[in-house]
């Protein structure tokens, strides 16, 4: 989930770049979900492994700690085995935190207009 309290502390308490950081965010998660989700339909374990290493750094600059470790084990299995049940419960839980991170972007910044 989003951590403000990081993104507080990275920014020097920056509202300006907090907004910054938001609105990219904010603009890039439908992008990047709908192509990590076309890559596993597709089996595409390559193209799934860069886009959700792609996707690694967005999270990180948010502080979303534990979503990043769901992408880890993502990126593990489109190395390794490959286990596709393994990939889908990770996708799963990733796709569902980055839609929750994205309302709460879309709170804030309304909050803020």
């Amino acid at each position: 989930m989003l951590n403000l309290d990081y993104l507080k502390e990275v920014s020097g308490g920056d509202e300006g770049f907090i907004k910054e950081m938001m609105t990219i965010f904010q603009s890039e998660i439908p992008k990047n979900l709908d192509i990590i989700k076309q890559r596993f339909a597709e089996s595409d374990f390559q193209g799934l492994k860069d886009i959700i290493h792609k996707y690694k750094a967005s999270l990180l600059t948010l502080g979303m700690a534990s979503t990043v470790e769901k992408v880890k084990k993502i990126e593990e299995e489109c190395m390794g085995s490959k286990n596709m049940d393994a990939i889908k419960n990770n996708l799963e839980l990733l796709l569902t935190e980055s839609e929750n991170t994205l309302a709460e972007i879309n709170k804030w910044m309304a909050e803020r207009i």
